[in-house]
């Protein structure tokens, strides 16, 4: 599950996977789901980079306006067979550069038991390139480009917050997980496993995150568990 997510750098350039010039873009502490968020993509045999509305509209839908679900995440493992996502699982895949995301712990403080937020990122500091698929709604103006983020189970560290995570792939995998002449289901999914034990680290933050309103540096800033 991956429901928030922060991308704090203020020049979209991600070495070994866009380094062109991306969108305008402000730092993001507490992205939610229906913000325009940037998207690594090929089209045409280029690869490009735009703002995309996360929650995924597959471009069948006669109403866009009168969409309901709007799914942030696809499991990895069905997404190639649902109707809501095939054809983009065969055709239109993307990467969601991240800084981290964030899952919620039931936790007690002895007296009632809450949810705390955890802050996910890498080890080394560096960017998370979440697994995605992507769409276009082009019945009309405006033309509506969507995504969303795949998941699979959660690896042992993960598994302590939550029994699911986000796909991310290896820099080795990009060109391969991008081309939309790649369309074996087999091969894609084999991109598509946990990442291994000590890639991650998680450390709790403030509850006020979880305020999709609450958009502070201050989200991802370790808190006394």
């Amino acid at each position: 599950m991956c429901a928030r997510y922060s991308l704090f750098q203020e020049r979209l350039a991600f070495p070994g996977l866009f380094e062109g010039d991306g969108p305008d873009w402000t730092p993001n502490y507490n992205i939610t789901p229906s913000t325009y968020v940037p998207v690594v993509f090929e089209q045409d045999e280029e690869r490009t980079l735009h703002l995309m509305e996360w929650g995924l509209v597959p471009a069948w839908v006669k109403d866009y306006q009168g969409v309901k679900a709007r799914p942030v995440n696809a499991r990895s493992e069905t997404a190639s067979e649902k109707p809501y996502f095939r054809t983009s699982f065969k055709k239109r895949r993307c990467i969601l550069p991240m800084s981290g995301f964030f899952e919620w712990k039931a936790e007690s403080d002895g007296t009632k038991v809450f949810k705390q937020p955890y802050y996910v990122s890498r080890t080394d500091g560096g960017i998370l390139a979440a697994a995605g698929l992507w769409d276009i709604w082009d019945r009309g103006e405006p033309i509506h480009e969507t995504c969303t983020i795949l998941t699979t189970d959660a690896n042992p560290f993960m598994a302590r917050l939550h029994d699911r995570m986000p796909c991310f792939l290896e820099p080795d995998d990009y060109d391969s997980w991008l081309d939309a002449d790649l369309q074996e289901p087999a091969a894609i999914q084999s991109m598509l496993s946990p990442l291994p034990e000590g890639v991650l680290r998680a450390w709790p933050v403030t509850r006020s995150m979880s305020n999709p309103r609450y958009k502070s540096p201050e989200s991802i800033v370790p808190i006394s568990a």
